[in-house]
């Protein structure tokens, strides 16, 4: 008597809870990756210097270029989902980081310039480790499957960033952000300001007697 092994069918990728929450991870590190980048953009414009702001985005590009292939080759050693973990969080921190300094000072070139470095040596250990995941959380079957999914996760996290900026950028040029100060003399032509113009102008929503 001949016993012939069934093969199970392959789970589709899109129905594989781990390709599914690798899906989900990388879409998010993607959006805060574009985040990052106008960020750094805005922080490098603010420094009023044009050839400081194209210095502070090229230097990300260096490490990464020069890095690449040391990260492929500590994603085979270590494994590639500790790299991608361990960078990942990297980047997180360098980005609330980023955050803080924009908060509390106004960088220099020098700082913005260190950050790009920083954060383009851990983004050449995160990419080659979480483009070698796939074929150790799926079948050889889903492969092409996976990529289709991962290159549909780039266009909708490239529609999100673009929808992003649009908004950002009606934001900024809209009147109320940057109202006038209330002023106990003003212009004789304006009319009262609206208390919401003078919460965000003076910190208070009643404006000075004039």
């Amino acid at each position: 008597m001949t016993v012939t092994a069934v093969r199970a069918p392959e789970r589709p990728a899109h129905r594989d809870p781990n390709v599914l929450r690798w899906l989900g991870a990388y879409t998010a590190s993607m959006v805060g990756d574009s985040i990052y980048f106008m960020a750094l953009a805005w922080a490098a414009a603010r420094t009023g210097s044009a050839s400081g702001t194209g210095l502070v985005l090229a230097a990300g590009s260096i490490p990464r270029a020069l890095l690449m292939l040391g990260g492929g080759v500590l994603a085979d050693r270590l494994g590639p989902r500790r790299v991608v973990i361990g960078s990942d969080a990297a980047r997180a921190v360098l980005v609330l980081g980023l955050a803080a300094i924009l908060v509390l000072t106004a960088p220099t070139v020098g700082v913005l310039v260190a950050v790009a470095l920083l954060f383009g040596a851990v983004d050449a250990l995160f990419l080659p480790a979480v483009g070698a995941l796939p074929p150790r959380i799926s079948p050889p079957g889903q492969l092409a499957r996976i990529q289709g999914l991962r290159g549909l996760a780039a266009r909708g996290a490239s529609i999100v960033d673009a929808a992003r900026r649009s908004s950002a950028r009606r934001w900024a040029e809209s009147p109320w952000p940057r109202a006038a100060p209330c002023s106990p003399s003003p212009p004789p032509e304006r009319s009262s300001p609206s208390p919401c113009r003078c919460f965000w102008a003076c910190g208070s929503d009643r404006c000075p007697r004039r």
